[in-house]
């Protein structure tokens, strides 16, 4: 972590907009940005269709508090020294996308 003094000009909230969950379809899992880590090691759909990877992947990231509080998105978006979440993307075709904006 980087010490520093800057000012942020905006903070936008995502806590309240239903992004902190895994959603099953027929075919794809859509992870929303605010699902704690916890979520991807303990969603049991989602290790049987990845062979547990995911589960592995942030077993051993610092401890349970922590994983119950930081996020996919926050772990995709940050630049981390450990691919928590991205490498193990790769292999699933896996994409970023965001909701369509209302007109």
């Amino acid at each position: 972590m980087r010490l520093q003094h800057r000012t942020i000009p905006c903070a936008i909230d995502l806590s309240a907009c239903g992004l902190d969950q895994i959603e099953e379809s027929d075919d794809a899992f859509v992870i929303g940005a605010m699902t704690p880590l916890s979520v991807l090691e303990s969603h049991a759909d989602f290790a049987r269709a990845t062979n547990g990877v995911f589960t592995a992947a942030v077993r051993d990231i610092v401890g349970p508090q922590f994983r119950n509080l930081a996020t996919v998105g926050g772990s995709l978006y940050g630049r981390f020294g450990f691919p928590t979440c991205s490498a193990p993307c790769l292999p699933w075709n896996a994409r970023s996308s965001s909701p369509a904006r209302a007109a």
